[in-house]
């Protein structure tokens, strides 16, 4: 009969890193570590260690011992001692450990063909997550969006945060008198815990534009894939 990861543990499953760190406190002689010590044993990111560290305080498994220090708590021991039993159960296998990151579609909507100069609304958005793809926790992103031969010319920012549901926000765009422009979107990812900011991915499409309005109104979809870090 396969042992199973006791259900408080499993709570703690989605969220890559803390069940790891556990498992590193158990393997330590002290109770206690810095932050620096954790990540590098680890290899966890800022952010990863910051989103892993605040469950694990907040569900008691460890408490702050002083600035970027560390210490496992009664509870966590006991949960360092079921993961052990766990591990040596089911041959060291580590169910938290996964990706990084997530892949998300992110989706442009618009006329298949614009009006010179007359304002057009273009939305921006993110699909549902796929099932391989889910995240614990909502992500702060920022997209970025440009037009060349038109309107907004310079870099035009709009705040999403994108959980697992989809997620959009409309933008206007007025092109210029040309045949063709061209839409440039980035997506930037915050780091709520710091300053940093990532690039996430971006893509560009080119519309053509007319003089008049065209026969069809409906909107075409372009997307492409964005990675979200965890």
């Amino acid at each position: 009969m396969s042992m199973e990861l006791p259900f408080h543990l499993k709570t703690l499953e989605p969220l890559p890193g803390a069940l790891d760190i556990i498992r590193y406190f158990g393997t330590i002689d002290s109770d206690i570590a810095d932050v620096d010590e954790i990540c590098d044993a680890l290899e966890l990111s800022d952010r990863g260690f910051s989103k892993a560290i605040r469950r694990l305080v907040t569900k008691g498994y460890v408490t702050m011992e002083g600035d970027l220090i560390y210490r496992l708590t009664e509870q966590g021991h006991e949960a360092a001692g079921e993961l052990a039993e766990y591990d040596g159960a089911t041959g060291g296998v580590h169910p938290d450990i996964g990706p990084k990151y997530v892949l998300r579609r992110l989706v442009v909507a618009l006329p298949r063909t614009l009006v010179a100069n007359q304002p057009t609304e273009v939305i921006v958005g993110f699909n549902e997550a796929d099932l391989g793809h889910l995240m614990s926790s909502s992500a702060d992103l920022v997209v970025r969006l440009s037009l060349v031969n038109g309107k907004p010319d310079k870099p035009e920012d709009g705040a999403l945060s994108v959980t697992n549901m989809p997620a959009h926000r409309a933008f206007q765009i007025i092109p210029g008198a040309y045949t063709q422009v061209r839409l440039k979107l980035q997506v930037f990812q915050l780091n709520s815990d710091s300053d940093e900011v990532e690039v996430s991915g971006g893509m560009y499409v080119d519309i053509g534009v007319t003089d008049h309005a065209p026969k069809e109104t409906h909107k075409v979809a372009y997307g492409t894939d964005i990675k979200i870090t965890l």
